[in-house]
């Protein structure tokens, strides 16, 4: 909250004459204004106010007492005087009632809901109080009323649900009355409990179902189609309600087929004969069949059947058929094996530019292996006449391929008959119709950027590269930036960190919920090395290897033993506790979560975490034992019968050699 800080401005009435004081250049002029030297000549007062603005203050006033100012003369030189001096009248006090007549005062005393309050007046610029009037009464302050719930419990399928709570005044606590009884207005709500399907629900609790049972197996279904059918072939299980008892079917799908082989004969020695058999409903269903499949795999050698095969020329495209080994063992499956089981066309373009096709075919039995075409084989241009001859404006030349002699012609007025460009890494060339050959020289690479690409969490990232703007061939290749880490992650080091961005989370200490787990984090580093009780963030955790074990029971940190409850120290754990040790089962005190080895003889249980509470139990080393006997506590001896007081106990006892009374327990006079 600013305060507010009010300025009050006072305006001072000169009447008369003012009483002035003037200072000389004398060196004994007391410039702090303590002092007043008293020249002979004086100035008058309106004088004075010519050089006001020059002046300052030498003493403020106040609201009881005067001030005094100072000011340099007029004429300095004809009086001999440097500065006069003027009292200031006190301005008087300025009362919080004069300023804001109805709101006015200082409050002394806060009103609240039960008592008035009080605010006297003051003066707003010194703060004296105004003893003339009488402090400004507060009016009580009324009832602001807030609903504060006392009890939740939520409806369960054998209980309503009920909320309580009360009406409580935010400024003093009193509980808002009911005005028919006077007493405490207390308001409860009741409701229902309605299935809630989800375990979410604020106002209600789903059932608490056990685990599942198969009541009836599944079976396979001869036609999903058939509604009758699939219900029959369904199978069933059931759960029930822990609380009330509540029975849930849920229904399982039907089973697919599921065919093994249930026999095998050989047929040849290519074929097997395999009888299938659906296990799912052991043939009931879903009927036995029969398949036959190769016996082997077909072993393909050099065995070329010539009579198949073609060889390529020029422009077509050849194969060769080439026969399984087995091909032969069984001559009776000669015609199955030359079935024709597919062809495929395939196209070639000649150094020309003219288009061919052919057609390959595929046999069961053998393997087709596809010969490509060998292209023209050119001899060397023969020139028929040249341009310019006779009367020949363009000259004539003709080759003939010497595989196939198909004739290739060319008109042209050039020498040149053939130009192959350079590309940005390979010369080109000039061929003339003499034969003779020129090297046009490679253009070279013309070099541009590849950009960078950031990574992100969800893709990698590239560096920066360059590649051939004609070719496209890369020059320098990018290299790949790992995508950015994000979440929890192992990295090559074997240590499990925690990632934002690709950058480690330093800021996070604490536990970290992963893959069903938690995690103790110092600065985004798991820390395995923590093995039980870990201080983390104000709790204490029982720790592994520094995950967190949800377990419940007994932790020893710097040689004192703790109660564990889920994995957490219990801080609550006041009273007797049963635990299972491995000399069986004992009962200890804790103290704070704290097992109390401390604690031997009798001590007072009030708790009521193991038994009765104020039941006295006798403890060594802070566990109960089974003692029967005399324990002394506190100057006085009781009987303990297996490791309880006996306060019931009324008659004598035999004790150190003695006799003596007992009445409830406690041992008195001796009797012998």
């Amino acid at each position: 909250m600013k305060k507010t800080i009010a300025a009050v401005a006072a305006t001072v009435l000169l009447s008369g004459v003012l009483s002035m004081t003037a200072f000389g250049a004398d060196t004994d002029h007391d410039q702090t204004g303590e002092k007043y030297f008293n020249p002979t000549q004086f100035h008058e007062a309106e004088d004075a106010f010519d050089d006001f603005e020059a002046g300052y203050f030498v003493k403020d006033p106040t609201c009881t007492e005067d001030g005094v100012y100072r000011y340099p003369c007029s004429v300095p030189d004809e009086s001999g005087v440097k500065f006069h001096e003027i009292i200031w009248p006190a301005n008087g006090h300025t009362w919080s009632s004069e300023v804001d007549g109805v709101n006015w005062g200082r409050v002394t005393k806060e009103p609240t809901c039960t008592e008035e309050g009080e605010a006297e007046d003051y003066c707003v610029v010194c703060g004296e109080v105004n003893p003339n009037i009488k402090p400004r009464v507060l009016e009580k302050l009324d009832h602001e009323y807030e609903y504060v719930m006392d009890t939740f419990e939520k409806a369960t399928c054998v209980s309503k649900g009920k909320e309580t709570g009360h009406y409580e005044c935010v400024n003093c606590g009193a509980v808002k009355p009911d005005p028919k009884t006077g007493k405490d207005l207390i308001e409860v709500e009741t409701w229902d409990w309605e299935d809630p399907g989800t375990e979410d629900d604020d106002f209600n609790e789903a059932h608490d179902w056990d685990g599942l049972v198969r009541e009836k197996d599944p079976t396979c279904c001869a036609d999903y189609d058939d509604e009758e059918a699939y219900e029959a072939a369904c199978g069933l299980d059931v759960q029930w309600c822990k609380r009330c008892g509540a029975k849930r079917e849920i229904e399982v799908e039907p089973l697919e087929a599921k065919y093994e082989i249930a026999s095998s004969r050989l047929l040849s020695c290519y074929e097997e004969e395999l009888t299938m058999h659906c296990v799912n409903c052991d043939g009931k269903i879903h009927e036995d069949y029969t398949e036959v499949r190769d016996a082997r795999a077909h072993t393909f050698r050099d065995t070329v059947d010539e009579e198949k095969s073609l060889d390529p020329t020029c422009t077509e495209w050849g194969y060769k058929i080439i026969k399984c080994e087995h091909y032969d063992d069984e001559g009776n499956d000669q015609e199955r094996h030359d079935e024709l089981l597919k062809e495929e066309k395939k196209t070639f373009t000649d150094s020309r530019g003219n288009k061919f096709e052919s057609t390959i075919p595929y046999y069961e039995g053998y393997k087709t292996v596809e010969l490509a075409p060998t292209d023209h084989q050119w001899g060397k241009w023969v020139k028929r006449h040249g341009a310019g001859e006779g009367n020949n404006e363009y000259g004539y030349w003709i080759r003939e391929c010497t595989v196939c002699h198909t004739t290739d012609e060319l008109v042209t007025k050039d020498e040149v008959v053939e130009v192959v460009n350079p590309t940005c890494t390979e010369d080109g060339k000039l061929v003339y119709l003499d034969g003779s050959e020129e090297v046009i020289p490679a253009t070279g690479h013309t070099e541009v950027e590849i950009p960078a690409i950031e990574p992100t969490v969800d893709s990698v990232g590239y560096t920066a590269g360059t590649k051939c703007a004609v070719c496209g061939e890369i020059l320098v290749a990018p290299e790949e930036i790992p995508a950015l880490k994000d979440g929890f992650v192992k990295d090559d080091d074997e240590e499990w960190r925690l990632y934002e961005g690709g950058k480690v989370k330093e800021d996070f200490t604490g536990i970290y919920g992963y893959n069903g787990g938690e995690f103790y984090l110092d600065k985004g580093v798991l820390q395995d090395e923590a093995n039980g009780l870990n201080l983390v963030k104000g709790t204490w955790y029982f720790l592994s290897q520094g995950q967190v074990q949800r377990e419940d029971g007994f932790a020893e940190y710097d040689d004192n033993w703790f109660m564990i409850d889920n994995g957490e120290l219990d801080e609550n754990a006041n009273g007797l506790y049963t635990y299972k040790t491995d000399e069986g089962e004992g009962v200890f005190l804790f103290a704070a979560g704290r097992l109390r080895t401390d604690v031997n003889g009798l001590w007072q249980d009030h708790f009521g975490t193991y038994g009765p509470a104020d039941t006295w139990y006798f403890l060594a080393d802070g566990q109960v034992v089974d003692y029967t006997g005399v324990a002394e506590y506190n100057g006085s001896f009781f009987v303990v019968e297996k490791g309880v007081f006996n306060n019931n106990y009324n008659g004598t006892i035999e004790y150190d050699g003695a006799t003596f009374n007992v009445v409830n327990g406690q041992l008195y006079d001796k009797v012998a």
